[in-house]
């Protein structure tokens, strides 16, 4: 087991960043100075704000602000040079066409690891909006060399968490490691509260099939990283609630995944 590091990147700041800088000690990377980065990051901020972490290892946990700045996952996973898989806990699937030239997004960063990382051999995606279904098809035909697979919303209550390992073994094959992440507005409000619209997921699905996919069938943990993102900025001027439902489940999920490195 490796000591793990946690990192905490502040872009908006979101009240539970300074709460998890002192009740975890994770290291803070102050990033609100770079400009033009929520929901989209033109090539030159990308290029400065990727020199600017170049120092936080992949294998750690990553705290990635809210949801408007999930890109980072692409960032982080994009720098695994070994075959390895990602598993996405998120309501909406990140895999849209560039809107904006080659302009990374927080809609469209799947796609662009697809297409930046060779390394990538297959996703799971759980919880995704179902209306996005026709969207997740096409992407998977747009890159058929990719195994993918994912279990919309609705069939959250049909699937029982303990079966997301095997499900993951089956994509690109058992034996590759994966990197994990977290979008919280897969959870219902009352686990989360964020800037997106959100899905029904509980936190205790989303406990339970994480302690299955890190647990593995051998004792082995193939885990090369894992990032968190979704929140409220104070741009949405959060209510104390809802900074205190967002809280109770950061501290639920850090105390879930620090037994598992």
């Amino acid at each position: 087991m490796r000591n793990i590091s946690r990192y905490i990147l502040n872009f908006s700041a979101i009240r539970e960043n300074e709460l998890l800088e002192l009740s975890i000690g994770a290291k803070m990377f102050d990033l609100s100075d770079i400009e033009g980065t929520t929901c989209y990051i033109d090539p030159d901020s990308e290029a400065l704000l990727t020199k600017r972490i170049s120092s936080i290892d992949t294998f750690g946990v990553h705290w990635i602000d809210t949801g408007n700045f999930h890109y980072l996952t692409k960032i982080f996973a994009g720098r695994i040079r070994r075959p390895f898989k990602l598993l996405l806990f998120d309501h909406h699937p990140d895999c849209q066409c560039p809107v904006f030239g080659s302009i990374l997004s927080c809609g469209g960063w799947v796609r662009s690891l697809v297409e930046s990382n060779p390394c990538l051999k297959g996703i799971l995606m759980a919880g995704i909006n179902d209306d996005a279904q026709p969207l997740v098809r096409d992407f998977g035909r747009d890159f058929p060399g990719i195994s993918l697979d994912f279990i919309p919303e609705s069939e959250l209550r049909l699937t029982r968490p303990q079966y997301l390992r095997s499900r993951l073994d089956r994509l690109g094959g058992e034996s590759l490691p994966f990197y994990i992440s977290i979008d919280k507005d897969v959870l219902s409000e009352d686990f989360a509260r964020t800037n997106w619209d959100q899905g029904s997921m509980g936190l205790d699905w989303l406990s339970e099939a994480l302690k299955s996919v890190l647990s593995g069938g051998d004792g082995e943990v193939a885990l090369l990283g894992l990032d968190i993102c979704g929140g409220l900025g104070q741009a949405h001027s959060p209510r104390p609630e809802d900074e205190r439902v967002n809280w109770r489940t950061d501290m639920a999920l850090n105390d879930l995944v620090k037994d598992w490195y």
